[in-house]
């Protein structure tokens, strides 16, 4: 009996410390919140480029301008490779013709054509519900934009003008200074979800602002979804409701041809 009672307490206590040190799934994601200075990988984010023949790389080294802007670019270079900068100052940047809100995390293609990418990797086998937002933070510019699975494109826009309020915003917004894309997705555990950002047309100082929130469907939710559907909406048509955000009744919600998709 004492046997059988050593042995049953050696259980609980064998069960008790799988569970602990089992991991627990994030529910939502957040770039800008998550966005790591320390390590890259950090989490399930990563900070890397696509070259043009679709090879994808990690930023290797990180960048200070000394003025508050921070981020990752190739061999401590900013233009290479291209970079993602965060404005860390605790105040809203205007510099290099570029619009930084606070905190804001901004993304520039590289001289020789590279495409920055905010890259978030499935923890589990999922269904998350994406709500990423692309601004165009410099004056009067324009951008490609795209969300891709495991380096295949799912959907892709553009944005143009400028989206901030800064000294020379006035006469500067395009049509869609901003694009929000919108889907739900099923990803299986270390599939990727890649949020990229191209010049559109020669390279040029070309920042722009990317905020993405993954989210996962909470269980008999999913039957409403329309899985692998994505539509890009205008930030102001866009609320947030739950597992995922909802279209107001005044959406102005545009088909691919009228996003700029070719």
């Amino acid at each position: 009996m004492k046997r059988q009672a050593t042995s049953a307490v050696l259980f609980v206590v064998v069960v008790t410390l799988i569970a602990s040190a089992a991991p627990v799934l994030s529910q939502s994601w957040n770039s800008t919140v998550q966005m790591s200075l320390a390590a890259n990988p950090s989490g399930d984010w990563s900070y890397g480029f696509i070259e043009k023949d679709g090879r994808f790389h990690l930023y290797n080294s990180t960048f200070d301008d000394g003025n508050g802007i921070k981020g990752w670019v190739m061999n401590a270079n900013p233009d290479i490779a291209g970079n993602i900068l965060v404005n860390i100052s605790g105040s809203p940047i205007d510099r290099y013709g570029v619009r930084w809100e606070i905190g804001q995390v901004a993304v520039q293609p590289g001289l020789g054509g590279q495409k920055p990418v905010l890259r978030w990797t499935a923890p589990a086998n999922v269904i998350v519900q994406i709500a990423a937002t692309f601004s165009s933070q410099c004056y009067s510019t324009a951008a490609k934009i795209a969300v891709l699975k495991n380096a295949a494109v799912l959907d892709e826009s553009a944005v143009d003008g400028f989206v901030g309020s800064g000294v020379a915003a006035e006469g500067q917004k395009g049509a869609f200074p901003a694009r929000v894309y919108s889907s739900a997705i099923a990803v299986i555990k270390g599939e990727t979800i890649d949020f990229a950002v191209d010049n559109d047309g020669p390279w040029k100082l070309n920042q722009t602002g990317i905020v993405a929130n993954i989210s996962v469907v909470t269980a008999g939710k999913e039957s409403g979804l329309a899985l692998g559907k994505s539509q890009w909406l205008r930030p102001e048509d866009v609320v947030s409701a739950g597992d995922a955000p909802k279209v107001t009744t005044s959406t102005k919600a545009t088909s691919q041809t009228e996003t700029g998709k070719g």
